[in-house]
């Protein structure tokens, strides 16, 4: 009896592990374009663009990030508005391509459709990471 109840136990495990890889989205291809700033650092986007990057493989089943990049200093109005929205010291912007394939993947997109200026709302207070507040058009 206790060898049937591991043998189930085992089986239940493995096709959980097999549901949880199919679910991830697709960031192995993903092309970051350069974006120069006069208000981040490389590192400061760079840090902004794993969070989405980290994000988007845990949320994004059925769907490949194809691009990404920092939507420039010219939404410096935008990041004040969210900052104090937010009450937070750091907002940012990133804009994005992806793809979604047939199954039609996460988050209510549309099957078989490319997107593109994707956009993705980082904040942060001083000192600590950036995290992903928001996102879509």
């Amino acid at each position: 009896m206790l060898k049937k109840l591991i043998g189930v136990l085992l089986v239940f495990v493995m096709v959980l592990s097999l549901c949880a890889c199919a679910g991830n989205g697709d960031i192995a291809h993903v092309t970051v374009k350069k974006v120069e700033s006069q208000i981040f650092s490389e590192k400061d986007i760079n840090s902004a663009i794993d969070e989405v990057k980290k994000l988007f493989a845990e949320e994004f089943g059925g769907c490949s990030l194809t691009e990404i990049y920092y939507a420039g200093d010219s939404m410096k109005d935008s990041f004040e508005r969210y900052k104090k929205r937010y009450d937070v010291d750091d907002a940012i912007i990133l804009q994005s391509s992806l793809y979604v394939d047939s199954s039609g993947g996460e988050k209510a997109l549309t099957p078989d459709t490319t997107y593109s200026e994707y956009n993705w709302i980082l904040l942060r207070d001083s000192g600590s990471p950036w995290r992903v507040k928001k996102y879509g058009y």
